[in-house]
């Protein structure tokens, strides 16, 4: 039986463990792929994350600012 195989993942293929004619067996590792580009894609994720975690902590603070000045004007008004 032949089969076509395409990789769950892409990159730079560095070693093919089977030739084209070879038998192989399920979960047999067919390639093996050069770390490098999954690691800048995992840094990058990283630096994007932790942009994203202090855009939403500034706008929680912006927003908890708010909330308390309102609610110190409310006081104010409350008392005059």
């Amino acid at each position: 039986m032949w089969v076509q195989i395409t990789p769950q993942a892409g990159g730079t293929v560095i070693d093919i463990l089977a030739d084209d004619t070879d038998r192989v067996k399920a979960g047999q590792v067919l390639l093996r792929f050069d770390p490098t580009d999954a690691r800048l894609a995992l840094e990058q994720a990283k630096a994007q994350l932790a942009q994203t975690v202090r855009c939403a902590d500034a706008l929680c603070q912006q927003q908890y600012a708010r909330c308390a000045d309102r609610a110190a004007r409310g006081r104010v008004a409350a008392r005059a």
